[in-house]
């Protein structure tokens, strides 16, 4: 089918994307905390899901390229309108700041109670002044700078995908092979340059929003069964080869976002859909951006309980949890809240100012 998706088929997507937003979350918070106490846990035959969990954060920029061109990709169809790049620029806004600011300064507040109470924090290189005037900023990891808070690193990237999405949307329509060939030289760039964590990232963004211009051409029928194996092989491919394999990631993740904008109901698909992984995935923003707050709670403080101590399965289990209880809450009282305000207060602004044709 041709042209930009119908509503509906794009709601259903949106939903299953979100399910695997939330299956990337989980492998993320998995592979923060398979190490307690200096011991690296092994999961049997899915320990590679979590040894190489850290291809949790690719898939997010793959999916966020492919996400973002599903929801404002016929923004300006009809040519360059200020409002609608006032719109976009709120929403995203909205989406990601809030929780940034506010986690930004738990883990400053965190940090100051571990010096008063005789803690002494891993890293102490991200308390800076200049690390918390970038990081409020979110170009922290533009120029290479920790942020008390180190995960917000993949946020600072994303604000400049915000930055990117407009030129790239703006842009002609051009033939899927164009796309195709961006899919390809964006793995060699990932490939080579895997250690540059803007570009690799960037690049994986660009790689997400291709494979979408490629499904509103080509939409996969029964071919889109191959979804789960695409998601799946790279984590085994590097389980196999004992390292994280980027450029190899950033293609499989890229060809299970085409795969997965298909209509056939497959098993990944199905997964994807289901409501577990489609709540996890609503609150993963929260359980990203809480998971160092609370695991380092968890480290200096009831992992080193006995019974915690001598049954560290149990503990990653319950410090998982945690995070996740942790992260339900910040979702409904606060993320989704402020959101939502932020994107009324600027709705009227707009509505108050001149029109825009």
């Amino acid at each position: 089918m041709d042209g930009e998706w119908s509503t509906t088929t794009r709601a259903t997507n949106l939903s299953q994307l979100t399910g695997l937003r939330g299956l990337a979350a989980l492998l993320v918070l998995f592979y923060h905390i398979r190490t307690p106490q200096g011991h690296e846990l092994q999961f049997g035959v899915v320990d590679a899901f979590s040894k190489f969990g850290s291809l949790g954060v690719d898939i997010f920029f793959v999916l966020s390229g492919f996400v973002l061109g599903s929801v404002y990709g016929h923004m300006f169809a009809r040519g360059f309108d200020v409002n609608a790049l006032r719109a976009y620029a709120r929403a995203r806004f909205a989406r990601i700041y809030p929780l940034h600011f506010v986690t930004l300064f738990l883990m400053l507040g965190a940090y100051a109670v571990a010096l008063r109470i005789g803690v002494r924090p891993t890293e102490t290189s991200g308390y800076g002044w200049l690390n918390l005037i970038l990081a409020v900023l979110l170009v922290h990891e533009w120029v290479g700078i920790v942020a008390p808070n180190p995960g917000s690193w993949s946020i600072s990237i994303e604000m400049a995908n915000y930055l990117i999405f407009p030129v790239l949307i703006m842009r002609p329509r051009v033939p899927a092979i164009w796309a195709v060939l961006v899919i390809i030289v964006g793995a060699a760039v990932v490939y080579e340059f895997s250690a540059d964590r803007v570009l690799r990232s960037m690049t994986e963004f660009v790689m997400g929003y291709s494979a979408y211009r490629i499904a509103t051409t080509y939409r996969p029928g029964a071919s889109s069964a191959l979804a789960g194996i695409a998601f799946v092989v790279p984590f085994v491919a590097s389980g196999l080869a004992g390292r994280e394999l980027p450029g190899f990631a950033a293609v499989g993740f890229t060809t299970c976002m085409f795969l997965m904008s298909g209509s056939v109901n497959e098993p990944f698909r199905m997964l994807c859909s289901s409501r577990p992984l489609v709540f996890l995935g609503e609150i993963s923003y929260s359980i990203y951006l809480l998971q160092w707050l609370v695991w380092i709670g968890w480290k200096h403080g009831l992992a080193k309980l006995p019974f915690f101590a001598s049954h560290l399965y149990v503990m990653v289990f319950f410090a998982a949890t945690t995070v996740v209880l942790c992260a339900v809450p910040s979702y409904y009282f606060f993320e989704k809240p402020a959101r939502a305000f932020l994107r009324r207060a600027g709705a009227r602004r707009t509505a108050q100012g001149p029109a825009y044709s």
